[in-house]
């Protein structure tokens, strides 16, 4: 040892140590103090070797003052020990700190001594011992971040040659190499994120290939070594796609490019024979980071070695295009340009035959975007000018691989040329020949020749003649691979030739005309032509290329069987094919279709079935919109997709008529539904092919959506077929003037009208009177037998009025609808006792009350005309804009052949259209709405408004159980106003804020009269600020229908936010204005006995008479058709048991019904999400599993209702709906369901009323039904409580109609607007006592009129 180390005070207590734990009698007594003896002595000696290290390194250990105390300290307790051998907790818990931190120091030291090369020897040691592999992972890791560069070896006088430290080096690479799995192994959970492994990887890699020794050749030598190890590891594979992708190996390989370039010569050798492309394509990145001349020579070499580009050419390709499309910089951009025109004069000079491995194999949809790029920045404007998108099939990149092509754009001669882009496209079309080969006598000739095409292109060249190349170039498109360079090039040049002299239009078309012909005179393969034409939107042209119109017609039969079986349908049906009228650009569509569907076995069929196929496939996807137009030049799947959805509906109106019962009655139906299809669509080709394949679609399903049985009962019961196929002829047949929605919306009707007429033969006036006796029991015989005769005026009043309710298409009454109107008869007849009373019907949806309403307004109307009182006008009031506006256009053909004024009361009605009506169709929130529009203009301007006089008016309320009890979701509107004596800079906290607000607009007089209540006021407005301020809640809130509204903010927030005040200007109540009417009618669906007791209260003056009226189909029907499925309803409060229970259902029922879902769409405080957002976002999951092919509908306002109510009732749809859809929705089903529509309710909503509602649209027309709830609350209806108007409010009411009705002419005062919201508002705060209608409009006379 050397005296240096003798003088190391930390050594020496180290070697101390060792020799004192070796003391077997030491050993003894130190056993219950020290559990691992042997581990401790085996620590000590090698601290004393690793301290001997650190002294060889010229470092001095005793400058570490802590770590020689804790030898010291540990050597005293050891000693402490061995001299006295009791036990002593203190002295083991010191002991164990101690020697915890000689351990943690011994550690630190040892990393700090330890070299690459003793790193080496230990990974050596531990995989020839087959021990503790996981130590090799840590001394992987630890070699790197630790030893390279600074510790590779340990040589104090530099006596190692560099080669001896790269040979320590590279036993590292190989270390690392080898090892690198047994990093995985260090995590917790080998199994963990493959992605966490994978970036640890290249991590270490990275930190590897930075370090400063690391020669980044000698790595990849020995990577490639583990490439071709046939047992070579998944690592090495992500430490290769990490190599190629470090910007260091980059620098690595153009520096040396000739080195690697060798290097994978040999790689790719070996790999040809096994399956190596997961490591060819990551290598062929190296090869695009060659200097261009090595990268040039490169290629000459694989291009020489078939083996090697058989395997990698490609590959190569692709990886140059992926770098290229992401490359950053133009320089870097400009680099691979370069690299890539080499690599193509490489081919053009010295293999031309890969230009059609290029065209044929190479090039696909994922490089083809790429390829174009880069041809374009090489090439220029010559490729530019093609104009290749995504959009477009890979074809024109492809033909850009042309020998012929890519030579011409090396012709310097040929730049020179005005419009380069309409030359470029035409010489590219030109190139575009079928032989991909070219002999040598045309190469020799290709120059020359083109010269002579730019020579005689000069010579035409005029703006006017672009229109006519670029039609040329066209047909070069359409006819690509078609003819040879030599007959497209001359063909071209004679066409071009002939412009020179040409000056007509006309005859330049025929130029064009005559090109097509010499293509189609110079081939075997006319049909081929034909399909070109078709597939570029230019069937029609054969028109003029052939002159003879049955040759025509001939060779499109030819051509395609299918057109031929068209042809021969359409003589059948008289609905000829005109060549001249119907060969339009729409044409190619189905003509293309069908040329597919020769060979695709799933559309065989018989031969008469593929005729009506066929028939209907021409007239309905013929389509000349420009959407369908640019949809078919990009892809046909989608025409494909919607030809599929028409083939199946064709083929269930083939297989309903092909039944063997009736033969002769269904064979007659069915032509007649096939010939009004084809007449519907052989019209103007109106709308996108999307649009009338889903109109004909559904028109077919409404064509067969009936029962065939009430067909034929009814021509057994008239002995004829008249009546059925006329009403076949008035539904189904479109009108002259019907759009595509007119005509199937009225096709719709089909099955209600055929049920109709059924029912109409099937059961007796008898049967009804039955019935109707049955549920309305307190009716006496006198009144029975009056009724009755009111019968006989109602069927006398039908056949006199026939012909106006043929606008209707309805020659019948039903006997309910007869027994209805004669109820309404015996109360409208002057002499009847009921004058005075109002009358009420309970009558279900679909049984044709809205046809009631309009013959009982008929009936009003000439009754009103032949009295000699004031003219009545009605109001027919329905629970929604939608319901009113569907019924005013439903009946307005009708009541306009009766010369009956009607009109539907829209948000942009006038009070005039009110006033000249007999009848007004509206939704009571609508209406309203008009007289506040009126009103507000009305204080701006200073001018009455003329309302309608109801005291002598009619009022008919649809639902009117509805209307009545859901009055309070009509609400006050309030409108804003400036007040000329606010300023920004008022608080508006006091009373005395808000009285300035109002001063001087009354006389002090007034406002004395008027101080207390003022005050009131004043406190009101100040307490409903304070209220807000506090609460700060969402004024958000639902009315009966399920429609969002917002509650305005207080009057004196709304003021301070807009400078505007709020006013209802104009207060109206619902219940005030129903009171009104001189006499009221009205019908509901789901009124109850009950229900009504507490509705005959608001009409207190006035008593009610109350019928049922009993369906057409019969009262057992109407009680068994509707299955509760779950009773008595399951409710289930947890939000995830909820959902969870409302999703087996579906999952129960989705196959064999439809499901029409009631959800609530308001979301609660306590909710994050409505009920309704939840069940939707539960319905979107499923269709990515069990809902895979259903239709998910979402209804929560009006219009959803109108685009979408034909599909509700199709299997499939799960249709989820607030409750805006409970009222007047009617739902077809289709009759195959057998099981008819599902209702699921999960949430039951405040009255009975409407949880009817929702119930009715299922099993209705005497179908079949089904409901199930699932709610997370119990039932618990809001009790119907007697409904009175309250007096109060009657008040506002009436002094608002009055105010607005007698505002006198030409007055003028500004303040009439404040005047009168000021009044209106005081007029509110008013006690009862104070509240004195005369008195009040005194006040108004005098004070704000100033009469």
């Amino acid at each position: 040892m050397s005296s240096k180390h003798q003088t190391s005070q930390t050594w020496i207590l180290a070697d101390e140590l060792e020799k004192l734990l070796t003391n077997k009698s030491a050993e003894r007594k130190l056993q219950t103090v020290i559990k691992n003896a042997a581990y401790i002595h085996d620590l000590f000696v090698k601290l004393v070797t690793v301290i001997e290290q650190y002294d060889k390194q010229g470092k001095n250990i005793d400058q570490q003052a802590d770590f020689s105390e804790q030898l010291s300290s540990f050597k005293e307790l050891i000693e402490e020990k061995i001299e006295n051998s009791s036990e002593n907790v203190g002295i083991i818990s010191s002991l164990e700190n101690c020697l915890a931190a000689i351990i943690e120091h011994y550690r630190l030291i040892r990393n700090n001594v330890q070299t690459l090369e003793d790193i080496n020897q230990k990974i050596k040691e531990k995989v020839q011992g087959k021990r503790n592999k996981n130590d090799i992972g840590r001394l992987i890791i630890r070699a790197i971040d630790e030893k390279i560069p600074d510790l590779i070896s340990f040589d104090p006088r530099g006596l190692k040659s560099e080669r001896e430290k790269s040979d320590i080096l590279k036993q590292y690479y190989d270390h690392f190499l080898n090892y690198t799995p047994l990093i995985r192994e260090l995590s917790e959970n080998i199994f963990d994120n493959d992605a966490e492994y994978i970036f640890k990887l290249e991590n270490l890699q990275a930190k590897l290939l930075s370090k400063n020794s690391v020669n980044i050749k000698d790595y990849f030598l020995k990577l490639k070594d583990k490439i071709l190890d046939e047992n070579r590891s998944y690592s090495t594979e992500v430490l290769l796609r990490s190599f190629v992708q470090n910007p260091l190996v980059h620098i690595s390989v153009s520096n040396s490019s000739k080195f690697y370039s060798s290097q994978l010569i040999q790689i790719f050798e070996k790999l040809i024979t096994s399956d190596y492309q997961r490591c060819i394509e990551p290598l062929t990145t190296l090869i695009y980071h060659f200097d261009r001349t090595i990268f040039k020579h490169f290629n000459l070499t694989i291009f020489e070695k078939n083996e090697i580009l058989d395997c990698i050419f490609k590959t190569l390709y692709d990886k140059g295009i992926e770098l290229y499309s992401n490359s950053n910089g133009s320089i870097c951009r400009k680099n691979f340009e370069g690299k890539f025109a080499d690599f193509f004069e490489l081919i053009l000079s010295k293999k031309p035959e890969l230009l059609h491995r290029l065209r044929d194999l190479v090039i696909d949809e994922n490089n083809s975007k790429g390829t174009f790029d880069l041809l374009s920045n090489i090439y220029g404007q010559h490729i530019q000018s093609l104009k290749f998108n995504l959009s477009n099939d890979i074809t024109i990149v492809k033909h850009c691989f042309n020998y012929l092509y890519l030579k011409s754009l090396q012709y310097e001669k040929l730049a020179d040329i005005p419009k380069p882009s309409l030359v470029a496209r035409l010489l590219f079309y030109i190139h575009t020949h079928d032989n991909q080969m070219c002999s040598h006598e045309t190469e020799k000739k290709h120059e020359e020749d083109l010269l002579g095409l730019k020579n005689v292109f000069l010579q035409v060249y005029n703006e006017e003649n672009c229109i006519h190349l670029n039609c040329l170039i066209e047909i070069l498109k359409m006819f690509m691979n078609i003819q040879t360079y030599d007959f497209r090039l001359r063909t071209i040049s004679t066409a071009i030739c002939k412009l020179k002299d040409t000056w007509n239009p006309n005859e330049k078309f025929h130029i064009k005309i005559q090109t097509l012909r010499e293509f189609f005179n110079h081939t075997n393969n006319e049909k081929e032509l034909c399909l070109r034409l078709v597939r570029s939107f230019n069937i029609h042209l054969l028109n003029d290329i052939f002159e003879d119109k049955n040759v025509v017609l001939t060779k499109l039969s030819e051509y395609n069987p299918n057109f031929k079986l068209f042809l021969e349908i359409s003589n059948e049906y008289e609905n000829i094919f005109h060549i001249d009228r119907n060969l339009t650009p729409g044409f190619n569509i189905p003509y293309y279709l069908s040329l597919q569907l020769i060979h695709d076995e799933r559309y065989n069929s018989t031969a008469k079935n593929q005729q009506i196929l066929m028939a209907v496939l021409f007239k309905v996807l013929n389509s000349s919109s420009e959407k369908d137009k640019e949809e078919f030049l990009r892809s046909t799947n989608e025409f494909n997709n919607e030809f599929m959805k028409l083939f199946q509906s064709v083929n269930q109106l083939i297989e309903f008529y092909n039944q063997s019962d009736y033969k002769d009655i269904r064979h007659d139906l069915q032509r007649m539904s096939i010939g009004y299809i084809l007449n519907g669509f052989g019209r103007k080709n109106d709308g996108n092919l999307h649009e009338r394949n889903e109109y004909v679609r559904t028109i077919i399903e409404n064509m067969i959506n009936y029962k065939f049985e009430h067909v034929t009962k009814v021509i057994d019961s008239t002995k004829s077929n008249t009546e059925v196929f006329n009403m076949f002829d008035r539904i189904i047949k479109r009108k002259d003037d019907y759009n595509f929605y007119d005509w199937t919306a009225n096709t719709s009707k089909l099955g209600d009208k055929l049920y109709f007429l059924y029912c109409y033969h099937q059961y007796s006036k008898d049967q009804f009177d039955t019935w109707f006796r049955e549920i309305n029991r307190n009716i006496t015989d006198e009144s029975y037998v009056r009724i009755q005769d009111h019968r006989k005026s109602v069927e006398n009043d039908f056949e006199e009025n026939s012909d106006a309710l043929k606008h209707l298409n309805i020659n019948y009454l039903q006997h309910n609808q007869v027994g209805a109107l004669a109820l309404i008869y015996d109360y409208l007849a002057e002499d009847s006792s009921t004058s005075k009373a109002n009358l009420f019907m309970k009558i279900g949806t679909g049984q044709g009350k809205s046809l009631i309403i309009a013959e009982t307004v008929r009936k009003i109307v000439q009754m009103s005309r032949k009295s000699t009182g004031p003219k009545q006008k009605i109001f027919v009031i329905t629970c929604s804009d939608r319901l009113a506006k569907m019924d005013f256009e439903n009946f307005q053909r009708y009541y306009t052949y009766l010369d009956i004024q009607s009109i539907y009361c829209s948000n942009d009605s006038s009070i005039k259209d009110f006033s000249d009506a007999d009848v007004i169709y509206a939704d009571l929130n609508t209406y309203f709405n008009v007289l506040r529009k009126y009103g507000f203009n009305a204080l701006i301007k200073s001018e009455p408004i003329n309302l309608p006089d109801l005291n002598d008016a009619i009022l008919i309320m649809d639902e009117f159980d509805s209307l009545v009890l859901d009055y309070d979701h009509i609400f006050q509107v309030v409108y804003r106003f400036k007040l000329e004596n606010y300023n920004e800079t008022m608080r508006l906290d006091h009373k005395d804020d808000v009285r300035k607000l109002f001063h001087g607009v009354f006389s002090k007089e007034v406002e004395q009269k008027f101080e207390t209540l003022i005050d009131r006021w004043c406190e009101k407005l100040l307490c409903e600020k304070q209220e807000e301020d506090a609460k700060n809640d969402s004024r958000m809130f639902q009315d009966a229908l399920g429609n969002e509204h917002t509650f305005s903010s207080s009057f004196l927030k709304g003021l301070l936010q807009g400078s505007t005040a709020n006013f209802v200007h104009f207060y109206l109540h619902p219940l005030v204005f129903y009171c009104k009417f001189k006499h009221i009618i009205g019908f509901s669906g789901s009124i109850t006995l009950n229900g009504m007791d507490q509705l005959k209260t608001l009409f207190d003056n006035k008593s009610c008479l109350y019928y049922e009226i009993p369906p057409f189909f019969g009262l057992s029907n109407l009680r068994n058709n509707r299955t509760f499925e779950n009773q008595p309803g399951i409710v289930v409060k947890d939000t995830h048991d909820y959902l969870n229970a409302i999703q087996e259902e579906i999952k129960r029922r989705h196959s064999e019904q439809p499901i029409l879902i009631f959800a609530d769409s308001f979301k609660k405080s306590f909710q994050e999400k409505s009920d309704y957002q939840c069940i939707y976002e539960k319905l979107i999951e499923a269709k990515q599993t069990y809902l895979t092919n259903s239709t998910i509908i979402k209804i929560m306002e009006e219009t959803d209702i109108h685009e979408n109510i034909h599909r509700i009732g199709r299997l499939g749809s799960i249709t989820l709906a607030t409750r805006i859809i409970a009222r007047g929705a009617d739902i077809k089903v289709h009759k195959n369901i057998k099981k008819g529509l599902h209702l699921l309710l999960t949430y039951y909503p405040e009255r009975e009323n409407v949880y009817i509602q929702m119930l009715g649209r299922t099993a209705r027309q005497d179908a079949k039904g089904s409901y199930s709830e699932i709610t997370r609350t119990p039932k618990n209806f809001v009790d119907v409580v007697e409904v009175k108007v309250d007096p109060r409010k009657k008040v506002y009411h009436n002094v608002n109609e009055y105010f607005y009705k007698n505002i006198p002419s030409n007055f003028k005062d500004q303040n009439l607007a404040i005047k009168w919201n000021l009044f209106s508002c005081l007029m509110q705060q008013m006690s009862d006592a104070e509240l004195d209608q005369n008195d009040l409009i005194k006040f108004i006379n005098s004070n704000i009129f100033n009469l």
